[in-house]
């Protein structure tokens, strides 16, 4: 495994381990993680984020009186 790649699983781990509690609150809920990595010069990872998406049901937002589109 080349360092690069060895440097970017652990900015990953680090960028899950932030949204982790958000996960964790409601795990049914998680639709998407997504991960993005900053590389610069083909062999430096600069940093990273992550954030979820969570599954909602339209149908029942609308019409349990809650906020319009």
């Amino acid at each position: 495994m080349s360092d690069l790649t060895e440097r970017l699983q652990a900015a990953a781990t680090a960028a899950i381990a932030d949204i982790m509690p958000a996960i964790e609150a409601e795990p049914r809920k998680v639709r998407m993680v997504t991960i993005e990595l900053e590389v610069a010069n083909g062999r430096e990872v600069r940093g990273g984020t992550a954030w979820i998406e969570r599954a909602v049901n339209v149908n029942r937002l609308l019409t349990s009186g809650g906020p319009r589109p």
